[in-house]
């Protein structure tokens, strides 16, 4: 018996699901580890993250946490969200997401988040929006090489055939042009490299878009 209150146990420590946080992109940089090799570096802030609501099954069917980031400006809100905010006593935010967890982590409302929610080593699963680049041609928003430098006056950075002929006479949807790029969403896996929590600063190794 003992024994399977163990598995039970530990199962049920994989099986939880705690809240994630909101934090800004402050910028890159490099660090280096115990053993002497540099590494690419995300530097995070987390800044008045709290968590803001909670939803539970028995009143919104599903289990979540609300998390705030950062502090909104009075002016642009109406009197609904600063109501809101009253309620939950906490200062009204300007970003909010709702993470799904499990029961055992529901985190009550105007509770700081704080880079002690990391540990260093710990790996993350970070999403976020590209930059907006503007209008590219294919070389730059899809990596085409280009034609031919020798003999081609106008044709280096044009992206050549794009229709069908003869029986089709049309272009295919999906078809890779020139267009806007950015901003599209971006999931990346990264690593935590070390966390500063008089700053409340994480640093991610790898890049993190935005």
């Amino acid at each position: 018996p003992l024994r399977r209150q163990r598995q039970m146990c530990i199962r049920d420590r994989y099986m939880s699901k705690r809240t994630g946080v909101l934090a800004y992109k402050i910028g890159s940089m490099s660090l280096w580890d115990e053993w002497g090799e540099r590494h690419m570096i995300t530097v995070c802030k987390l800044h008045a993250a709290q968590v803001t609501a909670k939803r539970t099954i028995a009143k919104n069917g599903y289990e979540a946490v609300q998390v705030g980031l950062g502090n909104a400006d009075l002016k642009r809100l109406n009197k609904e969200r600063i109501g809101e905010s009253i309620k939950q006593g906490v200062y009204p935010k300007a970003e909010l997401a709702e993470f799904r967890v499990t029961s055992e982590c529901l985190i009550p409302e105007g509770v700081e988040l704080t880079v002690r929610h990391f540990v260093p080593g710990q790996w993350v699963f970070v999403s976020g929006w590209s930059q907006p680049k503007g209008f590219k041609s294919v070389i730059g928003r899809w990596n085409f090489s280009g034609m031919e430098t020798q003999g081609t006056t106008k044709g280096i950075r044009r992206p050549g055939s794009v229709g069908q002929g003869h029986s089709a006479s049309l272009v295919y949807k999906g078809k890779r042009m020139g267009g806007h790029k950015g901003p599209d969403p971006r999931v990346v896996n990264c690593k935590v490299f070390r966390t500063e929590s008089y700053r409340q600063l994480i640093f991610l190794k790898g890049s993190v878009p935005g």
